[in-house]
């Protein structure tokens, strides 16, 4: 994920988490798979982990792809 808002040499140790959501909503906000009025109005509790697991999966399933072409 880029942060845009941080210089490229910053160190992990500046990253934040929000303290006022949980880090499951924070994550599937920032994947844009949901907006927040989405998950305020529109979907359950079972739809936001649902949309968690499909970005967690996605996720390592890159991480998996990027590993096998670094050894090509």
């Amino acid at each position: 994920m880029k942060f845009p808002f941080l210089a490229e040499d910053a160190p992990p140790e500046q990253l934040v988490s929000p303290v006022n959501m949980s880090q499951c909503m924070f994550a599937v906000l920032q994947s844009g798979k949901a907006t927040y009025l989405d998950l305020q109005e529109k979907l359950s509790a079972r739809d936001m982990y649902n949309i968690l697991e499909a970005i967690s999966v996605q996720n390592y399933n890159e991480r998996v792809w990027n590993k096998h072409l670094e050894r090509r």
